[in-house]
């Protein structure tokens, strides 16, 4: 074969049609860098989601990080504008509250009836809608307005919390643009950061006014209180019943003192001054310790200089944040995190900081988790990108001695320009897999866990029960864990990193076999682990891996004998099948438009390292597939 090669080679063709193809060869390449540039553009997407989500958590009000969704959308859907329709169920409508690249004053000012026109049909039924032209599509309810902005397409999602409609996020486009459900997903996940900005911002108003009614209540009883005292200067036979008055309102308030929920405390000079008992369950050390020792003795080393020194800042009356958190060492040594709402007071005539502290060591302990499997996924897709620039790498390779190869220039052209095409199909076909599994899996996943999460926050009762629930996202996350570790199992699997391919080889057969059943698989390993070079170990897989999956597919058979073993100085691999066999000439065959891909994606990797790739076949004999690596022989390895 190689002889007839450097025959055709001196018999090559004339220049212009070598200059043509090798410009088609350099087009396959661009097609490569294009779909590099289309993944790293996913990327991106993901690490501006995790961004905005990051952004979010810091110190902003409602309308600030409301703008940051609304910019952000506009930013990834690369629209012309986006804006923020609230609910009102008081009227009965949605009404504009947040714009980007809006310009006329009558379109701020719109109000739309629930199920009538885009936001009002969306707020209503939950379900987003893709418009590609909004006069055509929707009810005239609204088209003046509409029209005056000069909005054609858009997408619009719902601002969901559970079941309940918080709002509608938009992006439109002033010319007629299509979009995709992947643009309808992208927002759909702004609008989940929406939404659970706006459910935190109402729960924040509802404790602030809690606090003020507590505030008015408190001014209403010391008013009480002075009055009283008063009268007890001017008729002392009353001071009995004053006083009992007084005992009976410092009981409630000890009461409320003592049963809170929150760690309650009073700080000044570097020590507490007092403490409530859920604050002692919190921080894990006697009531006694905590009061006669410095407060930074039960923070973590690395976060105590931090607190001290915002506590000192607070009592000189600076503005820093009143809501952080911090670590803190309970007495057997384990550290929890909590975090802590101060404001600065006076007590007993001094500077003092009045503060509330909540456990938040399992919430951290879960967004650990979730960071963790957001990197590992990002992990996975570097993997496959390396994986991609290196077949694009071998195809430079294989373009070079392409050049070289005068006589056998129009068969290798028409062998590369197919092999590109179904490269970039298998691709694409792995591309939609994963992201399949991840929206199926994780996505489903990590769902579940956001709303179980919020259940468990959203309750009135912040009690140990409450927190006794938040067990019950475990086997969530569990089962996280799994479909990560199975899609990376698919992606590359870890074994042949860390045990080597002989053990790769014996776990891909036993998973096989417990697939198909029916399916018999004999193998025989004739060398040991280092006797297999590293870079031959993922060759010597990928060929097996499609061999035995075009068995399973396309032979019929129910007995596999499979042969690694030392041939002269090279290795050999050897997957006999007692199936129905086929015509390899139709299977390579470059004008048969059938020709699969895993033939030649095996002979590819195959010669890839200098091997050699055979195919033995036909009628109901089986088939027969040899891969050799000759050479020098492989180097052991050193222990």
């Amino acid at each position: 074969m190689k002889d007839e090669g450097r025959a055709n080679r001196r018999n090559s063709g004339d220049p212009v049609e070598l200059r043509q193809r090798i410009a088609s060869l350099e087009a396959s390449e661009m097609r490569l860098i294009k779909a590099e540039a289309d993944l790293e553009t996913e990327l991106n997407k993901f690490q501006a989601l995790y961004e905005l989500a990051v952004a979010m958590t810091e110190e902003r009000g409602l309308n600030q990080n409301l703008m940051l969704v609304a910019t952000k959308g506009r930013d990834l859907l690369q629209g012309d504008a986006s804006y923020i329709a609230l609910r009102d169920d008081a009227a009965g409508d949605v009404y504009m509250h947040t714009f980007s690249g809006i310009n006329t004053e009558a379109f701020r000012k719109i109000r739309v009836p629930f199920g009538a026109g885009l936001g009002g049909k969306i707020a209503t039924t939950g379900k987003g809608c893709i418009v590609e032209n909004y006069f055509r599509e929707i009810e005239p309810l609204l088209h003046e307005a509409v029209q005056a902005e000069g909005l054609v397409s858009g997408v619009a999602v719902p601002i969901q919390m559970g079941r309940t409609n918080l709002g509608v996020l938009y992006v439109f486009n002033r010319k007629k643009t299509r979009f995709t459900e992947s643009h309808l997903n992208t927002l759909s996940l702004l609008g989940n950061l929406a939404a659970i900005e706006i459910a935190r911002n109402q729960t924040r108003a509802a404790l602030q006014q809690a606090r003020d009614d507590l505030e008015c209540r408190v001014e209403e009883r010391t008013i009480e209180l002075q009055k009283s005292n008063e009268q007890l200067k001017q008729e002392i036979n009353q001071r009995k019943l004053a006083e009992d008055a007084l005992r009976e309102s410092e009981e409630k308030y000890r009461l409320v003192w003592q049963n809170a929920h929150e760690g309650i405390f009073i700080a000044a000079e570097e020590k507490f001054r007092f403490l409530n008992p859920r604050i002692v369950e919190i921080i894990g050390h006697p009531m006694e310790d905590l009061l006669s020792k410095p407060f930074t003795e039960f923070i973590h080393p690395d976060d105590a200089g931090l607190v001290l020194q915002r506590h000192n800042r607070r009592l000189k009356g600076e503005a820093i944040p009143s809501r952080y958190p911090f670590r803190m060492v309970d007495r057997s040594g384990n550290v929890k995190w909590v975090e802590i709402d101060s404001a600065h007071f006076t007590w007993e005539g001094r500077p003092a900081a009045l503060g509330f502290m909540t456990d938040i060591t399992d919430r951290r302990r879960l967004e650990e988790e979730l960071w963790q499997h957001r990197h590992h996924l990002k992990e996975m897709v570097e993997e496959r990108t390396a994986e991609l620039k290196l077949a694009n790498s071998q195809l430079v390779l294989e373009i070079t001695e392409r050049k070289k190869a005068e006589g056998a220039l129009a068969q290798s052209e028409k062998q590369l320009r197919l092999l590109s095409a179904q490269l970039l199909t298998a691709q694409e076909r792995e591309r939609k897999r994963v992201a399949q599994e991840l929206h199926d899996g994780i996505g489903q996943s990590l769902t579940a866990i956001k709303f179980k999460l919020e259940n468990a926050l959203n309750q009135p009762d912040k009690s140990m029960p409450n927190v006794e629930s938040l067990k019950t996202i475990i086997p969530v996350i569990q089962e996280a864990v799994e479909e990560v570790r199975r899609i990376s199992m698919d992606l590359r699997p870890s074994i042949l990193d860390d045990l080597g391919i002989l053990a790769t080889i014996t776990w891909f057969c036993r998973e096989l076999q417990t697939i198909y059943s029916g399916i018999r698989i004999e193998k025989q390993i004739g060398l040991e682990e280092n006797e297999v070079p590293k870079r031959l170990k993922i060759i010597i897989f990928r060929v097996l891996q499609e061999a035995l999956n075009n068995v399973t597919k396309h032979s019929n058979a129910d007995s596999v004998r499979l042969y690694l073993q030392k041939k002269g100085r090279g290795i050999e691999l050897v997957i006999q099948d007692n199936g129905v066999g086929f015509d390899p000439d139709a299977a390579f065959s470059i004008e048969d438009g059938r020709r699969g891909f895993g033939l030649a994606s095996m002979r590819e990797r195959t010669e890839s390292l200098g091997g050699c790739f055979e195919i033995v076949t036909g009628g109901q004999n089986g088939t027969e597939i040899r891969a050799l690596w000759p050479g020098k022989g492989p180097r052991a390895t050193r222990k």
